[in-house]
């Protein structure tokens, strides 16, 4: 006989052709499946964790994608993104309008439900949450579609837009809220869901694709956000009403430029306006031409549009004067580039064009001339300059509203900034965004993939140049590559990693600056990405790249450069037939990537480079997953998904929340899919040693006749450190209350007052809970055949209906959902000897001990036709839940011969299980 042990699992599931590599070390840590569990960073494996439903998404028939936004660690949302619209959904729930939240004063039990609100103000098609309504309490929880409205009546459907029928619901009796869910609108198409790539910083997340202007999403508070396209142009307002007087008199033609300086951020503001007219007419052309009568603008003049109607465009844009006749003026962006208004709104009135400069003609051969403007918001100071040669230089800064030339030469080294907007025309729309270097970045628009654009140093919106250029001047920079590649992504590390479809490179500055003169652009490396948004884990980024090749990407000392490892050349069969649609990372506390197959499969992969930990698994569900992003919410990263299931003869789209691995009572277990949890527990801040025994728990709401379940009571106990013990005499479950006050109960079992003369004495702690055989706001599920875990106990067999399930005994914390199967199978055995090995021989593992931490439950066998249950002990009173083993489990296995030596462990129960290491008895025959 042989005994081996597997140390560790560490190396998740890999390949079968890597499964044959018993030479290489990672083969004594792999498995050759892993599902539903995933590798631990300290070595084991563990079952995931069920999820939890959140809500349905506004259109199941519709691609939905959804995305995280965080703004600190405290105010953390995913977005849900679909069809011209982004809805919000904070720590769990989708967030409503506060300002559209109505009061219900009746509901008809009647098909359909007819639903009474004063003045709602609802609208046919709008979705709302109902909440709080006493009596009919089949409407609780949730979501409905408004239909037939009146003024203060409306019917309720389903999310299908089929009418809820309401004639077995309980009568109305009182209150309930109608909260309309807060949504924003975008011009965002299911089709182009997926390409919109993101990046935040603060309050703001720019999105970007190339069908579309850039545009920011700004969060003010949780059901107040706007999307509106990025106007690039300096934030400090500039100067109007600029005016120029000789003070002595000649012949000679003067030009002046004012602009102001941000007392914040001293950023420069556009150029003063002065002079305008009226424009009577604009072409929805290219270029567009704009009419107005006997203008008096020249070729290369700058002007500043407002106030068109129609055609608004044009609206607070900077542009230089292109072709000049009489009375019309094409349009050219400050770059010299015409103006595309094929795609404009038509020209219906209005407008005021502003010359961005102002002109006398009567100035002296020894200048000496008073300019003036009104004061802007914001401004610390003004600079102000004059023309020479076609130029305008700097001749001085003034804090007041007027500035007198005193024949002052113009300093031509030291120019007005030049306003521009790269981003103008269908195809000049960027594909991606980033931050570094206290500037925004954009990259890759149709009209130049490789070419990057990099605001002004901190001033995000200002993409404006000087000449000569000055270093926290708007940078252009094209990465020249041996072939046309498109930019994918930027990664923010020591350096700037910018991802191409053809390669890796990296932008850096001179002396850790990057300037328009200082900017440097190497290759790294030659692998390329795809479009899925790169991952930055600690100090690496991960990237897809074509040929679904995961890669990271980190910076080496030794090297001075940037380089990585396929980290998904282990586990090829997981990629080779199928893509990855989306991904996100949950670094707090698993280190999980997890990741959306187009086939509604979720491949996921433990990451620790410094451990040097790669572990792929998989996941699957009754459904299949669509999307995935994660947010931290306290001190986790919490992972959400869109799943696609079918619930009776429908077919929808669930947002679901991973719950978190926090429990330490087999009671609060979270194993089940789609899951509700109920647990309501009530605060006990003491209890009578007295007959009957008299519990405080203040404003408990409990009745006499409820059965309730007590457990976390603490008691005296001096022979202990901590001078405290836990109560074995009262936590249990099954009492009944009797003789309540508003703050107090007694206890009574089976009819009969619980004596506590004998107990122990209070010390601390303790929670009371409600116990019932009815669980409700099930609706979601309605139907469906689930799974429950039901104070530890598992119950199977049980059908949705009218939005709950009957217990066969009561409970009062119980997971309800779907179920699933976790499940390990390792390689085939070897005992590690290169001279002598036990591949190809027979083999058969009669026991097998399986070291597991916080386990209850398990099923195990050579194949999967011959599995066979591990037995667990009972509690040590009635009434207790079951406990957790933490140790050495000693199995007997379904006896077999084969080559392989393999083995398979299940949990199939909806109940925790981690395999640390595994240590099967080997009987080994011949060939």
């Amino acid at each position: 006989m042989v005994k081996v042990i597997q140390p560790s699992l560490a190396g998740g599931e890999i390949s079968e052709a890597v499964a044959a590599r018993v030479d290489i070390s990672k083969y004594q840590t792999s498995l050759a499946a892993c599902e539903n569990m995933y590798v631990q960073t300290s070595g084991g494996v563990s079952n995931r964790t069920g999820t939890e439903f959140v809500g349905e998404v506004k259109n199941s028939s519709l691609s939905t994608r959804i995305i995280p936004f965080e703004f600190n660690v405290d105010q953390t949302y995913i977005l849900e993104m679909g069809n011209l619209y982004i809805r919000v959904i904070a720590d769990g729930g989708l967030v409503v309008d506060s300002s559209e939240i109505k009061t219900i004063s009746g509901a008809t039990a009647a098909d359909p439900v007819v639903v009474t609100a004063t003045s709602h103000g609802r609208s046919n098609g709008e979705e709302i949450f109902i909440s709080s309504v006493v009596g009919m309490t089949e409407l609780n929880g949730r979501q409905f579609k408004v239909a037939n409205v009146t003024t203060h009546t409306f019917e309720i459907q389903d999310m299908d837009s089929v009418d809820v029928d309401g004639t077995g619901y309980t009568t109305y009796s009182s209150a309930g809220i109608a909260s309309l869910i807060f949504e924003v609108a975008t011009p965002y198409l299911t089709a182009d869901l997926f390409e919109i790539q993101y990046v935040q910083s603060a309050d703001v997340m720019t999105l970007t694709h190339p069908s579309y202007e850039p545009r920011e999403l700004i969060r003010t508070a949780n059901d107040d956000w706007t999307l509106s396209v990025i106007v690039f142009q300096p934030e400090q307002a500039f100067p109007t009403s600029l005016t120029v007087t000789a003070n002595t008199t000649g012949a000679v033609v003067e030009q002046y430029v004012v602009t102001a300086v941000s007392r914040e951020t001293a950023e420069e503001s556009l150029r003063a306006t002065g002079s305008s007219f009226t424009i009577s007419g604009a072409t929805a052309a290219n270029p567009v031409v704009i009419t107005a009568t006997s203008h008096g603008v020249s070729l290369g003049d700058e002007i500043h549009i407002s106030g068109v109607v129609g055609m608004t465009e044009l609206n607070g844009q900077r542009f230089k004067a292109g072709t000049i006749g009489t009375h019309t003026i094409s349009l050219e962006d400050t770059t010299g580039t015409d103006i595309d208004g094929s795609g404009f709104t038509a020209y219906s009135s209005a407008g005021d064009v502003f010359i961005a400069y102002d002109e006398i003609t009567n100035g002296n051969a020894t200048p000496d001339n008073t300019i003036t403007w009104d004061a802007v918001t914001g401004a610390e100071s003004y600079n102000i300059y004059k023309a020479e040669n076609g130029l305008f230089g700097f001749i001085g800064r003034t804090e007041k509203e007027t500035f007198t030339d005193n024949n002052i030469d113009p300093d031509l080294s030291d120019t007005p900034p030049q306003t521009r907007n790269p981003f103008l025309g269908t195809n000049n729309f960027p594909s991606t965004a980033g931050f570094f270097d206290q500037r925004r970045i954009f990259g890759n628009t149709n009209s130049n993939t490789q070419r990057n654009f990099f605001t002004q140093t901190a001033n995000f919106y200002n993409m404006a140049v000087s000449s000569p250029a000055k270093d926290d001047d708007a940078i252009t920079a094209t990465i020249a590559a041996l072939r046309i590649n498109e930019i994918k992504h930027y990664i923010p590390l020591i350096d700037l990693i910018v991802l191409t479809s053809g390669g890796e490179w990296v932008i850096s500055g001179v002396d850790d600056k990057i300037t328009p003169s200082g900017i440097q652009v190497k290759p790294q490396s030659y692998y390329g990405a795809t479009s899925l948004k790169p991952i930055v884990a600690g100090d690496v980024g991960i990237f897809m790249q074509p040929g679904q090749t995961v890669r990271d990407l980190g910076y080496k000392f030794e090297t001075d450069a940037y380089s990585g490892n396929d980290i998904s050349i282990l586990a090829r069969h997981l990629f080779d037939y199928n893509t990855v649609v989306d991904w996100g990372f949950s670094q707090a506390p698993l280190s999980i990537i997890w990741s959306v197959r187009d086939d509604g499969i979720l491949v996921a992969l433990t990451y620790l480079r410094e451990q040097e930990i790669y572990g792929w698994h998989r996941h699957t569900t009754q459904g299949d997953f669509k999307s995935t992003a994660s947010v931290r919410e306290g001190d986790d990263d919490i992972t959400y998904f869109v799943v696609e299931r079918k619930i009776g003869t429908r077919t929808v789209k669930y947002i679901e929340r991973l719950k978190e691995r926090t429990f330490e009572d087999i009671q609060d277990a979270p194993f089940v899919d789609a899951g509700v949890f109920h647990d309501v527990p009530i605060t006990i801040t003491g209890f009578t040693n007295a007959n009957p025994i008299v519990v405080t728990a203040p404003s408990h709401g409990l009745n006499d006749g409820d059965i309730v379940d007590i457990d976390g009571l603490r008691v005296l106990d001096t022979t202990v450190t901590q001078g405290h013990i836990i109560d074995t005499d009262i936590n249990g479950t099954g009492y009944m209350v009797a003789n309540k006050t508003t703050h107090t109960f007694e206890l009574q079992n089976n009819a009969t007052d619980v004596d506590g003369t004998a107990f122990g004495v209070y010390h601390s702690g303790g929670k009371v809970r409600l116990s019932s055989v009815s669980v409700g706001f099930l609706w979601h599920l309605e139907g469906a055949e689930v799974v429950c875990l039901a104070n530890g106990y598992v119950v199977r067999g049980l059908t949705v209906a009218n939005g709950q399930i009957t217990l066969p005994d009561t409970a009062s914390r119980v997971h309800v959902g779907f179920g699933y199967t976790a499940e390990i199978e390792t390689l085939r055995l070897d005992a590690g000897s290169a001279a002598e090995t036990i591949q190809g021989k027979a083999k058969k593992i009669s026991r097998l001990t399986v070291r597991v931490e916080r386990t209850l439950g398990m099923w195990m066998g050579s194949n999967r036709d011959r599995m066979r249950e591990a037995k667990f002990g009972l509690p040590a009173l009635l009434g207790q839940p079951p406990s957790m083993l933490t140790g050495d489990k000693d199995v007997t296995l379904p006896p077999e011969w084969n080559k392989e030596g393999k083995y398979i462990i299940q949990q199939r129960d909806p109940l925790p299980i981690t395999v640390l290491s595994l240590i099967p008895d080997a009987i080994i025959g011949g060939n």
